[in-house]
């Protein structure tokens, strides 16, 4: 049996084992030993002289827990060469989002910051403390609290989800345990109050219009796209000298694992317009002065729609209004995607296949109809001729 000296901290061999000993003094006059797990006795008395010095803060009561993080960490650097990381709840909240950021869309990284901000909000004081604290108590008080704000569900449900992520993540790094969100069920959801538009109010609408918001109208009623679909359309989304014009574009909103490649014929009003048009290079945006305008914000897109809605007495105000109390805004029942669900409605009263008008909107990937549309634009080309011709 070898016993080396070296301050209070000393180490020592055990002949049933090949790792050294650390024999220290505990911060209550105990002596005890403990494995280092090192091999090497010089790291090995590196280590006892940490967990000594560990327990002397401990004993005049200096020891905090960023301390023993300090020394576990200085511990782990010893025996592998390298320092562990260690993490408070708001330090792997923002780590998260950093990594969030270079790999999603601008949008969704708001989104996540938003339900970040909110959820090391309602922690206060505990977001200091070390990730493993974390439980499933303050997944419920965080959303106890949107709850309580009067916050739509469906928004509580993305603010949980997205959180979920960050947890999910930490697991999967050995940084916890179990991810405090999956204990909780989803908020029940109410059907979306969106209405679509009558063959008069989009004739209505269509007398109202000029420019490039004509254009987006146009487009979005025969085709079903998502305005921000229609903004991003380039010249050489067209194929207007097909036997059957089509137009084919990828979507925008979702993660590039989602999207999906959508072919739509064209309807011969929309055509009509097309050809309309000054023809410029394929590169080209289709409505550059609409792309630079953007779709949200208070001189964006869906903002200028809803004061053609406003002028022809669809919406009463031009501002959506928070409900007394909360923080939930009164959803109008008419906005520029009410056109989508347009789309759709007129396809299903014609008696067209969910199958055919779901590929149509990308709800359904191609290859899950293709039994049924053959991936053939003439079945698709026939469902766009049901629709009706409406102009100004």
């Amino acid at each position: 049996m070898l016993l080396l000296l070296l301050f209070m901290a000393s180490i020592r061999r055990q002949n049933s084992s090949p790792y050294w000993y650390a024999c220290i003094t505990l911060s209550d006059g105990r002596q005890t030993q403990r494995s280092t797990k090192s091999k090497d006795r010089k790291k090995a008395l590196e280590i006892a002289k940490v967990w000594e010095a560990a327990e002397n803060e401990k004993k005049e009561g200096i020891l905090t827990e960023q301390a023993a993080r300090k020394h576990i960490s200085k511990s782990y650097e010893i025996v592998a060469g390298r320092q562990i990381s260690f993490y408070t709840i708001g330090k792997w909240i923002d780590e998260w989002l950093k990594l969030k950021s270079d790999s999603r869309r601008a949008g969704t990284v708001i989104r996540y910051g938003s339900a970040s901000r909110a959820f090391i909000s309602s922690l206060g004081d505990r977001a200091n403390l070390d990730i493993r604290h974390t439980d499933v108590t303050d997944a419920r008080n965080f959303r106890d609290s949107l709850i309580k704000s009067g916050k739509a569900n469906a928004s509580i449900n993305m603010d949980c989800k997205a959180l979920s992520g960050a947890f999910n993540s930490a697991v999967k790094q050995g940084l916890l345990d179990k991810n405090p969100f999956s204990a909780l069920e989803q908020l029940s959801v109410e059907k979306s109050t969106r209405k679509p538009f009558s063959d008069d109010l989009v004739t209505k609408i269509f007398s109202n219009v000029n420019g490039e918001i004509e254009g987006l109208c146009k487009v979005a009623f025969y085709t079903g796209m998502r305005l921000s679909d229609i903004v991003n359309l380039k010249w050489s989304n067209l194929y207007l000298n097909e036997d059957i014009p089509f137009v084919r574009y990828k979507e925008i909103k979702k993660q590039d694992k989602h999207k999906h490649e959508i072919t739509v014929p064209l309807h011969a009003v929309l055509l009509e317009y097309l050809f309309s048009l000054p023809k410029k290079k394929e590169g080209d945006l289709l409505f550059p002065e609409s792309a630079k305008k953007g779709t949200g914000g208070y001189n964006g897109l869906s903002q200028s729609f809803r004061r053609v809605l406003l002028h022809v007495g669809l919406v009463e105000n031009l501002h959506q209004r928070q409900e007394e109390g909360t923080v939930k805004r009164k959803v109008s029942k008419y906005s520029f995607h009410s056109f989508r669900h347009t789309f759709k409605s007129n396809l299903a009263n014609k008696g067209v296949a969910s199958e055919v008008y779901d590929v149509l909107t990308g709800h359904r990937k191609p290859s899950v109809a293709e039994g049924y549309v053959h991936r053939n634009i003439e079945c698709l080309s026939d469902a766009i001729a049901l629709l009706p011709r409406l102009v100004a």
